[in-house]
This record gives structure tokens, sequence and C-alpha cells, in this order.
């Protein structure tokens, strides 16, 4: 009786007749050396994802940085809020303006009237919601992991 193999080079099954003095796996070779590969692939997507997800838990901004670099975002809508309001008054008006823009506590009391900030912490990640207080809106403005804030404009 005839056993098939597998020809390594072109993958044609063969009967033993047609194998003339040529060496070729068959297919339990082939299998055990793919488990072992099989197995370390996977081992090194493991490891791959635990040390990524230990340097996000790790990296992460405090409650405290993310808040103060929000903060510093809106303060600059206010300003330019504060600016576009009077543009088009007279010249004591501007001058109000332009004072108020220059002093941070009277800035951070119409942000803190205007907006509340609210953010979200998971173990790798944070997301920072504003919501404005006037109309209930609360938009996704940021996250934060891997040691960086990104505040969306």
């Amino acid at each position: 009786m005839a056993v098939a193999k597998k020809c390594k080079h072109c993958g044609e099954w063969l009967d033993e007749e047609e194998i003339e003095g040529e060496v070729v796996e068959t297919e339990e070779e082939e299998s055990d050396s793919a488990d072992d590969d099989s197995n370390w692939n996977w081992l090194y997507k493991v490891i791959f994802w635990v040390i990524i997800l230990a340097v996000a838990f790790f990296t992460l901004p405090s409650e405290e940085k993310q808040t103060e670099r929000m903060m510093e975002e809106l303060r600059v809508l206010v300003r330019k809020d504060i600016k576009n309001q009077t543009r088009n008054q007279d010249a004591f008006t501007q001058a109000l303006g332009k004072g108020m823009m220059k002093d941070k506590d009277v800035v951070d009391k119409l942000v803190h009237q205007r907006y509340a900030i609210k953010i979200d912490n998971y173990k790798v990640v944070s997301i920072i919601n504003v919501k404005e207080k006037e109309t209930g809106e609360t938009r996704t403005c940021g996250f934060a992991g891997f040691g960086i804030i990104y505040i969306k404009k």
C-alpha cells in the first residue's frame, strides 16, 4: 500500500513510488514545528501588550495636570470671546475688556461660570469632558494617555 506524502518544495502530494531518494518531511513533523512557532508568537504578543499597558498605566498624567491644561484652553476661549464682544464698542468698553483679559482671576471666574470640567479616569487613559452650563451640552474635548494630554480645538 502506497503512502502519500507532500513535497516540501512544491506542496504536491506524492506516492512513495514517485519519491526517488528524496527526503520529504511529513505533515506530522511540519505541524510540530508550526505548533512551537505559534506558541511563541502568542507569548510574544501577550508580552508586547502587557508592556504597552504597563507604560500607559504608569505614564497617565494626573488629574490636576489635565484640569490645568483644559483650563488653559478654556481661558484662551474666554479671552477670545471677550475680545470679540468688545471689538466694536467704545474706547472705555474696549479698555475694560483688555483689563479683564489680563486678570487671570477674572478670566478663571468666567470660565467657572460658563463651563464645568469632568475627567473620566480609566486605568490607562483619561477622557476630558466639558459641560457648558448655559446650554447643558457636554462635549468630549480631549484625552490623556502615555504622558500626553491632547486637547481638541
